[in-house]
């Protein structure tokens, strides 16, 4: 029996340990359910595969890093700062997208407006994540019949990368 107080006495120091902070983040909490529409699987999915593509986006970075150095150019880093920021932008302008969706969806009482913003968004992350399996060299024929997203991309990278030869070449 004692042991039972002993551990509803503590359960309840933690409950009251920080306050504020509890309140804040509680709020924040509760604010960013109502401005996001909830945060339903939905939701939960596009931040997965947000963050998917920013581990594929790494990854692709790394792999396109070391092929450069097998070729003997000493590139400077693929994955910098500045690309971080970029995706830490398109993180933010997803939500503020999905925030305003989920107002239109409030305001004019069509809920789908929330679930296309976020299936768009979704799609768009699913396509991104294909081009940096691709550019790690993992060939996904099932995207390629589907969508032809490998041959599009593989079309701008060649160009890009003739352009590339050609002006080293002038260097040279």
């Amino acid at each position: 029996m004692r042991e039972i107080e002993n551990l509803l006495t503590h359960y309840a120091n933690r409950i009251a340990e920080h306050p504020v902070a509890k309140t804040i983040g509680s709020g924040l909490v509760i604010l960013g359910d109502y401005m996001f529409g909830g945060f339903g699987e939905p939701l939960q999915t596009l931040i997965l595969l947000m963050l998917i593509d920013l581990i594929t986006g790494i990854g692709a970075g790394l792999t396109k890093e070391r092929e450069l150095r097998e070729q003997g150019i000493c590139p400077s880093a693929v994955v910098t700062s500045r690309t971080m920021r970029n995706g830490i932008w398109k993180f933010i302008e997803y939500l503020i997208a999905v925030f305003i969706a989920n107002v239109i969806s409030l305001q004019f009482g069509v809920g789908s407006v929330r679930a296309f913003a976020i299936m768009w968004l979704s799609l768009t992350e699913l396509k991104s994540i294909h081009e940096n399996f691709y550019k790690m060299g993992f060939d996904i024929p099932l995207t390629q019949q589907l969508f032809g997203w490998s041959d599009d991309y593989l079309d701008k990278q060649n160009k890009h990368n003739k352009k590339n030869r050609k002006e080293e070449d002038k260097k040279r």
